[in-house]
């Protein structure tokens, strides 16, 4: 899964092959939202 950014210890990467649509995983400290 590629990131696409880091910042503040904020993961931010992009599912593309996973379903329908493409979507973004953020992750911070153990957390996770999907976008």
């Amino acid at each position: 899964m590629p990131i696409l950014s880091v910042f503040f210890g904020i993961i931010v990467r992009m599912w593309h092959d996973d379903h329908p649509p493409p979507h973004i995983h953020v992750e911070y400290q153990g957390f996770e939202a999907l976008v």
